[in-house]
């Protein structure tokens, strides 16, 4: 993305400078002219670029070292920045970037003075956009525009992608819920764990702003992961071959309700069954799918594990995200702890469901905890929101970056487009002049002007959206359920481009349209 950016802002460059070399011709001229040495002529150009080009780089270096970190955090917040945004490598290539640029700006336009005839240069109204040159600006303009365009299609589709992984329905509200984890005590056996975990939901029930708590053992969400072995009748070997184990969790009654999970189908697990004892579960909606497809899974006979008694099912919850933020559709199976082969599982973590700030409850909730066990090592308190931003990081640093570079890559065209239509009617000055005085209307003036900036525009659209269509197919393993070949981010890019398009006309066609006739034939 970087390099992008690079070559565009090389490009306008290199436009500024061949138009720089255009407006200066006739002053190189009349210094030649006058009998001044190639040179001496050389050396006041260097100065003067190498004055222009030191500015801009000690500017350059400013902007880095007060805005680097502001990048850094913005990119990637939250990590570990080790090495300063402006060290040895940064400005040893500033002072390469210095002394090149400052070769280019000074010897380009002598160079192009060198090849041109003195007698025409000196000439009045000389326009010089057609023929090689204006080929060459124009070229540079349909590169700026159809490299912004990859840019911009970049920017569309990660960040639909975030969207996409962003507003995933993971089966749990996690911006309202606590995870809890309690420190692990040396020896501690069974029940002594229940009865830490048993004290600590005590403790956070009577906080304020706190809505439900509940124990879980087992896999917890995006946490501890622990899998068992399910079968039914009719599950063969071959089918069980190559899948992966179902993840299981140890859950009394209410714990969906804590999640924010809802029961599709049957009923939820309750108090009732665990006073009775009864062999029940609860299985997500991706593993009855893959069981029962286009069946109901309730009232069905499976044995979980090492125990050989059926198990019943009696409902089929939404599914729950297990491991992975941006994967919530692995089976899963919720069992109480009363059933034999979950009994022996240790208590994982409280999940603590919130009606308010939930940083903001988590701060005293480990206040309130620490006070419970001083000494002992402090709970590990996380909010399943801030658990879950690591897994939205790839989405989030493509998206933020291909923003930011596409809006800078874009601001660059637009300002190198209207400079060199600026620059093309200060050359067609006379032709306009002419052209107003036999007649023509200022609308005839803006528009052909405008028309002119616009086939650069459209040129460089096409050229971009071609580019990108065809390199797409690199970008699929890096998005979240969205095609690289989207037709609404290639029509928005393309609304985009054609709008910031007419808005890069805006300058020069006023300036077109303000040309006096009488003012312009004086002149000759």
């Amino acid at each position: 993305v970087a390099a992008l950016v690079l070559v565009i802002a090389i490009a306008n460059v290199a436009n500024i400078l061949l138009t720089r070399a255009l407006a200066r011709r006739r002053e190189i001229a009349v210094r030649l002219s006058l009998g001044v040495s190639q040179a001496r002529l050389l050396r006041q150009l260097l100065v003067e670029s190498l004055v222009l080009s030191g500015g801009s780089a000690a500017i350059a270096l400013l902007v880095a070292y007060a805005g680097g970190g502001l990048v850094q955090q913005l990119l990637l917040p939250g990590f570990a920045w080790d090495e300063s945004v402006v060290d040895g490598r940064a400005l040893s290539l500033t002072l390469a970037i210095v002394v090149i640029t400052a070769l280019a700006a000074g010897v380009a336009p002598a160079t192009y003075a060198r090849s041109v005839d003195l007698n025409a240069a000196l000439r009045t109204a000389q326009p010089a956009t057609g023929g090689r040159v204006g080929l060459l600006r124009s070229s540079l303009l349909v590169t700026q525009v159809s490299l912004c365009v990859v840019l911009l299609v970049g920017a569309g589709l990660f960040s639909k992608s975030l969207h996409a992984v962003s507003t995933l329905d993971v089966g749990a509200d996690l911006d309202r819920l606590i995870d809890v984890q309690l420190p692990e005590r040396t020896g501690a056996s069974l029940t002594e764990t229940e009865e830490a975990y048993a004290d600590a939901a005590r403790v956070a029930r009577t906080i304020p702003g706190v809505a439900r708590v509940s124990v879980v053992g087992g896999s917890t969400p995006m946490g501890e992961a622990s899998v068992v072995s399910v079968r039914h009748d009719g599950v063969t070997e071959a089918f069980m071959a190559g899948r992966p184990m179902p993840f299981y969790s140890v859950v009394s009654g209410g714990y969906f309700e804590t999640l924010g999970a809802g029961i599709e189908k049957g009923r939820d697990l309750n108090n009732d069954d665990e006073l009775a004892g009864t062999r029940v579960v609860v299985v997500n909606r991706a593993l009855a799918d893959e069981r029962w497809p286009g069946a109901d899974p309730i009232g069905r006979c499976i044995t979980v594990g090492s125990d050989k008694v059926c198990t019943r099912v009696v409902g089929v919850v939404e599914n729950i995200v297990s491991v992975d933020r941006t994967d919530p559709h692995q089976p899963h199976v919720y069992g109480p702890r009363s059933h034999p082969f979950f009994a022996k599982t240790y208590p994982a973590s409280l999940q603590v469901r919130v009606a308010g700030d939930a940083d903001a409850i988590a701060a005293v909730l480990a206040r309130e905890l620490r006070a419970l066990t001083p000494t002992l090592p402090p709970p590990t308190i996380e909010t399943l929101e801030r658990r879950a931003a690591p897994y939205l990081r790839p989405w989030r640093l493509g998206a933020t970056m291909f923003v930011v570079f596409g809006a800078a890559a874009l601001l660059i065209a637009v300002v190198g487009l209207s400079g060199a239509m600026v620059f093309a009617v200060s050359q067609r000055t006379h032709e306009i002049g002419v052209r107003v005085a036999l007649g023509a209307s200022r609308t005839q003036v803006v528009a052909q002007v405008g028309t002119h900036s616009l086939r650069a525009v459209i040129a460089g659209l096409s050229a971009g959206l071609l580019i990108a269509f065809v390199f797409s197919d690199q970008m699929i393993d890096l998005l979240f359920q969205t095609s690289p070949r989207d037709p609404w981010v290639y029509a928005g890019v393309a609304l985009t481009l054609m709008l910031f398009g007419c808005l890069a006309t805006i300058v020069p066609a006023r300036r077109a349209a303000s040309i006096n006739p009488l003012i312009v034939l004086k002149r000759d």
